[in-house]
């Protein structure tokens, strides 16, 4: 028999297991990347310490750690795009919101200019 009830604990059942899964995978990549930059930290201070004196090594590796800390905390300043935005100029273009816009603006214009001549030449036709 058909049971609405069961079907959603079903449902509920299955996305709360991907979203564990995922969020389990998610836990053991950024462990084994933490633990491969660690052992690039430590490669990078061996190679530069040889090169040049321990005190320029961790200078350098000091500039890289904030010169990436720098760009992710920009990544993470900057706003998302706002879909309203979005919405706003396919509303512009003719496009009923809610819609994707099928053609870029070009083909579009093509399109358009194609379905008027058609209609000119069905209407010669009659």
């Amino acid at each position: 028999m058909f049971d609405p009830a069961a079907q959603l604990e079903a449902a509920v059942t299955a996305r709360a297991r991907k979203g564990a899964r995922r969020a389990g995978l998610l836990i053991l990549s950024g462990l084994l990347l933490a633990t491969g930059a660690g052992f690039l930290t430590v490669a990078i201070w061996i190679v530069a310490s040889t090169a040049w004196s321990p005190e320029a090594a961790a200078l350098m590796l000091g500039v890289i750690y904030l010169g990436l800390g720098g760009i992710v905390i920009a990544i993470a300043s900057t706003p998302q795009r706002d879909q309203s935005h979005v919405t706003d100029q396919t509303a512009a273009h003719g496009v009923k919101s809610g819609t994707a816009n099928p053609y870029p603006p070009l083909a579009e214009a093509f399109v358009f200019g194609l379905d008027t001549a058609l209609r000119l030449r069905r209407g010669r036709d009659r």
